[in-house]
């Protein structure tokens, strides 16, 4: 029980981090994008 607990918690930082890394790289394509067109 405590072991599936923990790794439910595991798999849900993981998704965060995942979400947050395609986040950051879809503010620096954008960021890369505006200064091209600058």
């Amino acid at each position: 029980m405590y072991g599936l607990h923990t790794s439910k918690h595991h798999s849900g930082l993981t998704l965060y981090f995942l979400i947050k890394l395609e986040i950051d790289v879809i503010c620096y394509e954008t960021m890369k994008q505006q200064v091209h067109v600058i």
